[in-house]
């Protein structure tokens, strides 16, 4: 926390039994989830005063380091990948096991959009994965809608721009991609980086549009 002083000192403090690989906060809920290099994801709360958390509940979501966390609040479910070349989704209410999608390599990252239930995984490959979900139930379903397949390298990082329906990938290969998910144009941009510079390009990226 940000003290009277302007400097910032540590209000709570957690010692957990694995390496942290990922980490995601929930603002509307006030909940933090730790994913661990064992695989596990480990939920707190923070208390109002923002001086205490509490441990509610682990998650025994994969068997290798978790890359990617997300809290989906209208949905109640925590999504999330791993190196174990998975996706799994859990009920944020009881903790209970929903789902899960085997990917064809180890996922990276993930974003969320939602209004449509739609879930970015990037891995390992280069390729972004467009997963949709619905629930069932007490279960969830998920089915593929799409693959974005630009990167040469492994995805290291997803950001979804929810006004304008637009995905951001960077990856190990030095670029970052603007994916037109929802602006029915089907086009991309590219900027390549470099140590020296960087530049931009356009082109065409066929059957990127989502209906």
């Amino acid at each position: 926390m940000r003290r009277d002083t302007g400097r910032f000192w540590p209000s709570a403090l957690e010692v957990l039994p694995s390496p942290v690989s990922s980490l995601f906060y929930c603002s509307e809920i006030r909940c933090i989830y730790a994913g661990l290099d064992n695989g596990t994801v480990m939920e707190f709360f923070l208390s109002e005063d923002l001086n205490h958390l509490d441990h509610r509940r682990d998650y025994l979501s994969h068997t290798a380091r978790i890359c990617g966390i997300i809290c989906s609040v209208d949905m109640k479910w925590i999504i999330t990948t791993s190196k174990d070349r998975t996706v799994a989704w859990y009920s944020s209410e009881n903790g209970k096991r929903l789902g899960g999608h085997q990917l064809e390599a180890a996922g990276t990252c993930l974003e969320y959009d939602t209004g449509s239930h739609y879930i970015f995984v990037g891995d390992v490959s280069g390729r972004v994965t467009l997963l949709s979900f619905t629930q069932s139930g007490n279960q969830g379903d998920c089915r593929v809608i799409r693959e974005l397949c630009a990167h040469g390298q492994a995805v290291t990082c997803l950001s979804w721009d929810s006004g304008n329906s637009r995905l951001f990938s960077s990856s190990a290969d030095h670029s970052v991609i603007l994916w037109d998910i929802g602006g029915a144009k089907g086009a991309a941009m590219e900027l390549q980086v470099s140590c020296t510079k960087a530049h931009a390009q356009y082109g065409l990226v066929v059957m990127m549009v989502v209906t």
